[in-house]
């Protein structure tokens, strides 16, 4: 099936000298709303002797004082649990998420019904950008992925999950023939490894010209080439996918790929 070669033709299309203007008006916006509503940034443009009114495109960025993750940390340790530089009265917020805290405690992130909206076409855009489609078919419940795809099932309709061989069989008989594209997440700093990385290396299945990949810190994402059409192609590709992770140490990987061997007998 043919798909649209933008997710947002008109955004993702418009002139530089109109992004540049868009960008510049929302900056004058945020600053603006973050010096309202926010005594963290009261104070931080005030330490730099700046007015919200003088900051009106990229070039006046340089005028607002750097800001580190550990102010923020001060910040939510002394009003918990958004922290004093959060510009929306807690009873707005409709989710919460935490930081990975890589670095340190993790931070408290709230989001607004409108923030969500915004996370999630931000979120499918660059899906859409990187080849991402409506019938991909994404094995397992990875952060990377599966964040944009509950928030927009536009860009990929279909998620198998892992673990049980009959919960893998019951969902990929649900997915309409043909197929799409496969996508597999291989995430290295996930707990169940023996050995918790921040980094994997770049590598993909053989024949390596049936598959993209790219790396993205710890996480591996590698997608088929081309659609695969049918489940029985599906599987036997996933499989092959999983002997990959396997010897890239990812734990779930090898029980993923007793998954699929047990769930062959369904089909």
């Amino acid at each position: 099936m043919e798909w649209a070669a933008y997710f947002d033709e008109r955004t993702e299309t418009m002139p530089p000298a109109w992004t540049r203007r868009l960008e510049e008006e929302l900056l004058a916006d945020q600053v603006a709303r973050c010096y309202e509503r926010s005594p963290f940034w009261r104070r931080k443009l005030a330490e730099g002797g700046v007015r919200p009114e003088q900051v009106l495109g990229a070039e006046d960025l340089r005028r607002i004082p750097f800001t580190t993750k550990q102010e923020l940390r001060a910040s939510q340790e002394a009003e918990p649990p958004l922290g004093d530089f959060a510009c929306v009265d807690p009873v707005d917020v409709v989710r919460v998420h935490l930081t990975s805290g890589t670095t340190g405690k993790p931070l408290v992130l709230g989001y607004t019904p409108e923030d969500l909206k915004t996370s999630t076409r931000i979120g499918a855009r660059s899906f859409w950008a990187a080849g991402a489609r409506p019938d991909d078919v994404l094995l397992g419940y990875e952060p990377l992925y599966l964040r944009a795809w509950e928030k927009n099932r536009s860009f990929s309709a279909y998620a198998i999950p892992r673990a049980d061989p009959g919960l893998f069989a019951d969902a990929l008989k649900e997915v309409p023939e043909p197929l799409g594209r496969g996508v597999w997440v291989f995430d290295a700093s996930d707990t169940t490894n023996v050995w918790e990385r921040q980094t994997i290396p770049f590598a993909l299945p053989k024949p390596e010209s049936m598959f993209e990949g790219r790396v993205y810190g710890p996480y591996l994402v590698i997608r088929s080439r081309d659609p695969l059409e049918t489940r029985a192609r599906y599987l036997a590709v996933s499989e092959t996918v999983m002997r990959l992770g396997r010897d890239l140490r990812i734990s779930d990987a090898d029980i993923n790929l007793r998954t699929m061997l047990q769930a062959e007998s369904r089909f």
